[in-house]
């Protein structure tokens, strides 16, 4: 009994490690690096009624993964990307960029490493779904197989996250 409880924790433990995604690098105030003059700033904002922003690292496979199977799916389903626009953020010390966006009528301007540590990023992929006006739809940790990606999509380009939960929709 013993091993089979011990057998049935290590299986989940060993799940959630996968589901999680990569690991994070340190993005506490003590690593957050100043936003670099080099790079561009980027003003994340839409015209269509949501924005999908993913977080990856460099050299993270989920991240690869994810980021392949959206690219695959704009490609293969336009409309399903119709009223979604999709922006990557890789978040490294050795990324210029400053980004600017607005969530939940917070304006929030930083380079990545900043933007990981105010949204509190614990692992990667991580990816948030905004509506035009910055409100928080949805936040998805780690790395989603295409077919629930598209789910997730479909969940929130026909506005079911008004009336029923996610766990319900897919």
């Amino acid at each position: 009994m013993k091993n089979r409880k011990l057998l049935m924790f290590s299986a989940g433990l060993l799940s959630i490690l996968l589901i999680s995604g990569c690991g994070q690098q340190n993005v506490n105030s003590n690593t957050v690096t100043p936003p670099s003059t080099s790079g561009k700033t980027v003003v994340l904002s839409t015209d269509k009624p949501y924005q999908l922003i993913t977080f990856e690292e460099p050299g993270c496979i989920y991240c690869e993964a994810l980021s392949d199977e959206l690219a695959h799916m704009s490609k293969a389903n336009p409309l399903l990307f119709s009223s979604i626009q999709w922006t990557k953020i890789s978040v490294s010390p050795d990324n210029p960029d400053t980004y600017v966006l607005t969530v939940n009528n917070h304006k929030i301007k930083g380079n990545s490493m900043e933007l990981a540590y105010q949204f509190q990023l614990m692992g990667f992929p991580t990816s948030f779904i905004l509506d035009k006006k910055g409100n928080l739809i949805l936040r998805l940790n780690g790395y989603y197989p295409e077919e629930t990606m598209k789910c997730v999509l479909n969940y929130v380009s026909k506005q079911l996250y008004k009336h029923e939960s996610i766990e319900q929709a897919c």
